[in-house]
């Protein structure tokens, strides 16, 4: 989806001018001081127990995933901007050959 959002130079400076405006409004102050609460309780739960009822691997991995999830919610306007502006890709090659130097050619005398 990304790549149609941000697929031209135009669309990239739109994208970063409007992340940029959009982080000192009102409404993602309000939103970061919601997230930041729902991150401490997240913490809190981690570190003082999750509740009356017994923690098991799986109720832990849920409070940690959240607090991930949380997160990546509350720095995605700034992690955009970096992105766009870095022009790093949303998506690296997973090919580990690609960016190895082609090699010249070696010739080998016939040995008899």
């Amino acid at each position: 989806m990304t790549d149609e959002l941000f697929d031209t130079p135009e669309k990239i400076a739109k994208g970063i001018s409007d992340l940029q405006s959009g982080i000192g409004t009102s409404f993602w102050e309000l939103m970061c001081k919601i997230l930041d609460g729902n991150i401490q309780v997240a913490k809190d739960q981690l570190e003082n127990g999750i509740g009356d009822s017994p923690e098991t691997p799986e109720s832990i991995n849920r409070v940690r995933d959240r607090l991930k999830l949380l997160r990546e919610i509350r720095n995605t306007p700034e992690d955009m901007i970096k992105k766009l502006s870095t022009g790093e890709e949303e998506h690296p090659n997973p090919d580990p050959f690609d960016s190895v130097p082609e090699q010249t050619e070696v010739k080998v005398d016939k040995v008899v």
